[in-house]
């Protein structure tokens, strides 16, 4: 018989929680995933996708750091430097891919509002309309319950983390059957009832 987490959807924006940003760990970058994960239909997902030596330092975090906490303009940090180079020699930046100086300044404006915006306001979850485009904080839960970062946020997840924002909203994209083993044994309950229960706890401010 197959395990009844195995009937678990993978759908954008169903699996939520609020943790620290503190919490969510770097441990692939975009093209270090398997292939299978981008095209598996289900939440849990079996596999050495969780499985890194990798630690890097948050993603963006350095370009913000220049940014909010150096207070460079944005047009002397190393980072715009680096985007202006590839616009001259590729015709377009890499990261992200922007085609023209007009969009490279716009992007670093927008980044400007942002925190401003998290800075006085703190951190606003996506509303529905929003998410169609510009989709929440993803992360996906390793077998032994670490937090991967994966995906959409990448830049809202910076700031949060610059701007010491306590809580922050995430989509669970893809969670380790281990994992979804050791919440059926936690909690006494089937598959669906025994995550979000651990979704609860996670969101809890003691979590």
């Amino acid at each position: 018989m197959r395990p009844g987490y195995l009937k678990l959807k993978r759908s954008y924006g169903l699996w939520t929680a609020e943790v620290d940003p503190r919490s969510i760990v770097y441990r692939r970058r975009k093209n270090e995933w398997p292939g299978y994960v981008k095209r598996w239909p289900l939440l849990v997902c079996p596999g050495g996708w969780d499985l890194s030596d990798n630690d890097y330092e948050p993603f963006r975090l350095a370009q913000m750091r220049e940014l909010f906490e150096e207070q460079l303009p944005y047009r002397e940090t190393a980072f715009y430097r680096r985007m202006c180079a590839e616009l001259a020699s590729d015709g377009i930046t890499h990261a992200p891919k922007l085609h023209s100086l007009e969009q490279v300044n716009a992007y670093f404006e927008r980044l400007e509002s942002l925190y401003t915006s998290m800075r006085d306001n703190g951190f606003q979850a996506r509303g529905p309309a929003q998410a169609q485009t510009e989709r929440e904080i993803t992360v996906r839960i390793a077998r032994d319950g670490d937090l991967i970062k994966s995906g959409e946020g990448t830049h809202r997840l910076a700031l949060a983390r610059l701007l010491e924002i306590a809580r922050v909203p995430v989509v669970i994209d893809l969670v380790h059957p281990r994992w979804v083993e050791r919440c059926i044994l936690r909690y006494d309950s089937d598959p669906a009832q025994a995550v979000r229960l651990a979704l609860t706890d996670l969101s809890s401010p003691q979590a």
